[in-house]
């Protein structure tokens, strides 16, 4: 298997991983907007959650659909990872789960990122390697 290969895959399962966060922090932020709303509650955990919960989607959305491409797809997917997490660090009120997800969004983020430029990389060596080749 080549790295690039190897990116494709992980981006792959980090797709499906980043769904299943977005479903649990989804009903979360749901549930703490809720508390918060009714019981006096000083904090914008439901609303910072449900903003992470959109961006880990999105950030999922964008690097599965630009896995196979060129790193800006993964850097793009990345950023996205990145404002999710530090939205989501910044809006723990009440509820200290919120840090925990961020953390996952964050690692994500670089997971991209960092995933991106080392496929291309070595995409860009194995394509001078094959050009000095022939």
């Amino acid at each position: 298997m080549t790295w690039r290969e190897i990116v494709q895959s992980i981006k792959t399962v980090a797709f499906y991983i980043s769904i299943i966060i977005f479903l649990i922090v989804a009903f979360q932020s749901y549930i703490a907007f809720i508390i918060e709303s009714t019981a006096e509650y000083e904090g914008f955990s439901g609303v910072g959650g449900a903003a992470l919960a959109t961006a880990v989607l999105i950030g999922a959305i964008v690097g599965f659909k630009t896995r196979k491409g060129k790193k800006q797809g993964g850097i793009v997917a990345g950023v996205i990872y990145m404002v999710g997490a530090l939205v989501g660090l910044l809006s723990t009120g009440v509820f200290g789960d919120l840090n925990m997800w961020a953390v996952v969004a964050a690692l994500f983020g670089v997971l991209f990122i960092a995933g991106s430029v080392v496929a291309d990389a070595a995409a860009k060596a194995e394509e001078a390697e094959n050009k000095s080749k022939e």
